[in-house]
């Protein structure tokens, strides 16, 4: 009966647990302009309490990828300026991947 009780609550609480889970997800990448490899990345960071850090991996499938910290506040909107030679970023929150985009 314990048990049952137990696995009932785990199943009922998850979704809510999930839902708050922190996430991000990267809304735009846009490059600074035709003759340069600056662009900006912009997203969102939801479900953080804090200031949390994002991490922004430019070029993964490179061989010189290029990593960027941001720090979000609990509001969660953010920008960073990168260089990308092709044009592809990741963000990944608590070190797990959440977004990846394809620069515009």
């Amino acid at each position: 009966m314990i048990k049952s009780f137990f696995v009932l609550s785990i199943l009922l609480l998850s979704p809510a647990i999930l839902a708050n889970a922190p996430a991000v997800k990267l809304t735009s990448f846009i490059s600074a302009g035709s003759r340069t490899t600056a662009a900006e990345a912009c997203g969102k960071a939801s479900g953080i309490t804090s200031l949390t850090i994002i991490k922004l991996t430019v070029d993964g499938n490179s061989s010189r990828p290029g990593t960027y910290n941001v720090v979000v506040d609990k509001d969660g909107p953010f920008c960073a300026t990168v260089i990308t030679n092709d044009g592809l970023v990741e963000a990944s929150i608590n070190g797990i991947p959440a977004s990846k985009i394809n620069l515009e």
